[in-house]
């Protein structure tokens, strides 16, 4: 399992660079993101935490159950709310409309 975990992420830090002093995005031919982790960063702790697991560090909902101790339907749950969550916060502050998944 650490194996195929140090793979995940040596295979994830390939594709997307970070650069962690600012915590923004800086891959080449990427869109500038940064607003979305701005956002991101607004919500409750319980629906960011599982939000930055999945989207920005790659864990899937059963890995995310694991590092935090929780059920991983509830992980689901929580992913599921803070999207929605994200998604109200992003039209009404950008006028962003497009689905976010």
């Amino acid at each position: 399992m650490a194996g195929n975990l140090s793979k995940n992420r040596i295979e994830y830090n390939a594709i997307r660079k970070t650069d962690e002093l600012n915590d923004e995005l800086v891959a080449e031919h990427r869109e500038d993101l940064s607003f979305v982790w701005d956002a991101v960063k607004s919500l409750p702790v319980k629906y960011r935490e599982v939000v930055l697991l999945f989207y920005h560090e790659g864990y899937s909902t059963k890995q995310i159950a694991e590092i935090l101790h929780k059920n991983e339907a509830t992980v689901r749950s929580d992913l599921h709310r803070g999207r929605a969550k994200l998604k109200k916060l992003l039209k009404a502050e950008y006028d962003f409309e497009e689905s976010i998944r």
